[in-house]
C-alpha cells in the first residue's frame, strides 16, 4: 500500500482526503476503464475479482494508475482469506467512497460507464480471433528445452 495513507496518520481522516472524482480514461475498452467502471458501480474489488471480471492479474497496477494518472481516490484495506490449500493469505480490497462516486455521477459517470460496457462487449466479440493469434504467436516462439519440464522434475506433475 505504498500510495495509500497510513491508517494512523492524519491524512487518513476522511475530512482531509481528496474526495472529488478524478478524470475518466479516454479509451473505454481497456482494463483500466473496466476496473473504474466496476468501482463506480459500487463494487469492492480484489485481485481475484479482477482476474474473473477484467481478465487481468495486475489490479494493484491499475489502481496505482487510476490514483496517479487519473487522480481517483481509491480506498483500500487488507483482508485475511482462507485458501484451498489450508493457508491464510492476505489480499487487498479496493473501492471508491460514496462521496467520490456521487461526484463522479455528477460529472457524467453514468454515460461513461455505459460506453465502457458497450466497448468491452464489442471487444469480447473478438475473443476467438485473439485466441487464434495468440496460439500462432506461441507456436512461433522458441522455447528453451531446459525449461519445458521445470515443474515436472521438481513437483512430479
Amino acid at each position: 500500500m505504498s500510495n495509500g495513507p497510513e491508517q494512523d496518520s492524519p491524512e487518513a481522516a476522511l475530512d482531509k482526503r481528496h474526495l472529488t472524482a478524478g478524470s475518466f480514461p479516454r479509451r473505454p475498452a481497456t482494463v483500466t476503464s473496466a476496473v473504474l467502471a466496476a468501482m463506480l458501480r459500487g463494487k469492492q474489488l480484489t485481485g481475484l475479482d479482477a482476474v474473473t471480471g477484467a481478465s487481468t492479474t495486475r489490479l494493484s497496477d491499475v489502481v496505482y494508475r487510476l490514483d496517479r494518472q487519473y487522480d481517483w481516490t481509491i480506498q483500500r484495506r487488507d483482508m485475511a482469506a482462507g485458501t484451498c490449500d489450508g493457508r491464510i493469505a492476505w489480499v487487498t480490497c479496493y473501492w471508491l467512497g460514496e462521496a467520490t462516486i456521487a461526484a463522479a455521477f455528477d460529472r457524467g459517470a453514468a454515460a461513461w460507464i455505459e460506453s465502457v460496457a458497450q466497448a468491452r462487449a464489442d471487444q469480447r466479440q473478438e475473443v476467438g480471433k485473439c485466441r487464434l493469434i495468440a496460439a500462432r504467436r506461441n507456436q512461433i516462439r522458441l522455447a528453451d528445452p531446459r525449461q519445458e519440464s521445470l515443474f515436472e522434475a521438481r513437483y512430479g506433475n
